[in-house]
This record gives structure tokens, sequence and C-alpha cells, in this order.
């Protein structure tokens, strides 16, 4: 009998920390959203609802917001059509449910999206200023790879394709001399007629090995 009571104890016990388990996986789930809110609502609140104007100037607002809050880059996709007006939020929709498996991915497709009316937008002449400027002088080759990925997705579809080509002699101009040397003899063409490799993913592989 004792036994049979020591056996129907553990079960209430297993029972009991099970339900316990899922209550505080509810909390936690729940708080999480509450932040999420929180910080939508913040942002809604300072800088209004999203109208399809200036969308780079509001992503790095709900990106300093979200982040401030310590919401997850899945809670920030779900959450940003809710940061726009109504007739926008179908839309906004269609672009999360294609590109929404990374904030990088949602936010490109965002920028593109609504690409011709924003004032910040990256251009071919400003992204072609700042490569003159030689910013690399004073990154990392990992720090310059990203920034120059980045500025260059902003561009619009076909001002990227129009410099897809020369992609990897940009990317040497802006870096410095000496990281210029260093990617010039990796990039060499052996199997060609000389000059340098224009596979981008020759370029990618040429900075992983240089920060190792």
């Amino acid at each position: 009998m004792n036994g049979e009571n020591s056996f129907m104890g553990m079960v209430e016990e297993s029972e009991l920390f099970k339900a316990f388990a899922l209550f505080m996986k509810q909390h936690q789930v729940g708080a999480k959203k509450q932040l999420s809110t929180k910080a939508l609502q913040a942002i809604v609140y300072r800088y209004d609802e999203f109208d399809g104007r200036n969308i780079t100037k509001y992503l790095k607002v709900y990106n300093r917001e979200m982040k401030i809050n310590r919401i997850s880059e899945q809670e920030m996709i779900k959450s940003f059509e809710l940061a726009a007006v109504l007739e926008l939020r179908s839309q906004v929709e269609r672009i999360r449910e294609a590109y929404g498996t990374t904030w990088e991915a949602y936010e490109i497709a965002l920028k593109e999206e609504f690409f011709d009316d924003d004032a910040d937008r990256m251009t071919k002449r400003s992204f072609l200023e700042w490569v003159e400027q030689q910013p690399g002088k004073g990154m990392m080759p990992n720090e310059l790879l990203r920034e120059f990925e980045a500025r260059f997705s902003q561009l619009s579809p076909s001002e990227r394709l129009m410099l897809d080509l020369r992609k990897t002699k940009l990317f040497l101009q802006a870096a410095d001399d000496t990281l210029e040397e260093k990617l010039l003899f990796l990039l060499a063409d052996r199997d060609g007629e000389g000059g340098i490799a224009t596979d981008w993913k020759k370029v990618e592989e040429a900075i992983a090995l240089l920060t190792k």
C-alpha cells in the first residue's frame, strides 16, 4: 500500500512539475509579447505609423527601439506590419511571408519595396562617392565587407545589376592600401589571362581567410 501511495505521489509531483513548466513558459511568452507591444507603442507614439515613406529612416528607429527592449528578430519581423498604416499591412504581410526568414532579408525586401519614396535611400552616386572615400582605412576587413554589402544591397535592383560586374573592383577601391594589396594577391586569376577574379564569393572567402 505504501508503495502504491509513493507511486501516486510521484505521478502527482510529475504532473505538478509539468503544469508549473507550462505556466512558466506561458508567462515568458506573455512577458515577451508585452515587451514587443510596449516597444511598438513607443515607436508609433513617437514617430507615427509607417506610411510608405522614408523606409530607411523608419527602420533605423524601429531597429533601435526593438533592440533597446531586447526583442528577438522573429518578433521584430512579426510586429513590423502592425507599425504600418492599415492600407499597407497586407502589402507588408506579403513581404514578410516571402522574405521573413531573417530580419536582414526582411529589411532589404522592405527597402526595395518602398524604394521610390525613401529620401535616405542609397543611390549609385552616393554609393560610388562612399567608395571613393576609401572607408576601409578605418575598418577591419570583415567590417568593411559587411558595410560594403549593406550599402550595396540598398541600391535599387537596376543599379545593383549595373554595378555587379564592377563589384570586386569597387570593393578593392574601398579598401585601404594594405588590404588591397593582400586581396590582389589572393584574387589573382591564375587560371585565366591575368587580372583578378570577379566572382564575389572569392572576395568573401579571401576576407574570411585574412580574418582567421
